[in-house]
């Protein structure tokens, strides 16, 4: 595990709770708007939007309980063995993993939000702040889901790479001896 994959989960973090909030704020915005509970659109868009919501804060909740595992669980061990190590860098990879995944859902459906938002007909303040919104979370979750993606595929090859030139020098050391 390298630290930029652990700060590449903390900034995937930050940026899944802040897209978290803006899908939240769309959700609570198409509520109040008079016709959300008549408007197929709305309702439709009220529904993705709390999907991805719920399962951005799961997502977030389930997050934190795999830290906090994590730190208690090496407080508890007195010697670092290798297999310690790699689970350890093990839960870092799978928390990565899922929030990028969750970012990318979570992404989607604001995005799919939106675009029903504007298949209402609504021209109304209440319908235009709760798109804005939506759309600030698709676009939140799918660029930094993007930029995580590519930033950890940096990470593997660079990884893949120094282990391959790692083992060619081991093989020159073997025949030169």
């Amino acid at each position: 595990m390298s630290i930029l994959e652990l700060i590449l989960l903390f900034l995937a973090g930050i940026i899944l709770i802040i897209s978290a909030v803006f899908a939240s704020i769309a959700a609570n915005q198409i509520t109040k708007i008079p016709k959300s509970t008549s408007n197929k659109h709305l309702i439709d868009a009220h529904s993705w939007l709390t999907w991805g919501s719920v399962l951005s804060w799961l997502g977030i909740a389930l997050i934190i309980a795999i830290i906090i595992l994590y730190i208690f669980y090496n407080s508890k061990s007195g010697d670092k063995n290798k297999a310690l190590e790699f689970s350890s860098d093990g839960v870092i990879r799978f928390s990565l993993f899922l929030v990028i995944g969750l970012l990318i859902v979570g992404g989607i459906f604001s995005a799919i939000a939106a675009n029903e938002i504007d298949k209402s007909g609504s021209t109304g303040v209440q319908e235009q702040n709760a798109r804005s919104s939506a759309v600030i979370a698709a676009v939140l979750a799918l660029v930094g889901g993007g930029i995580a993606v590519f930033i950890l595929l940096i990470s593997f090859y660079k990884t893949w790479r120094y282990n391959g030139k790692k083992k060619e020098k081991k093989k020159e050391k073997e025949k030169v001896e």
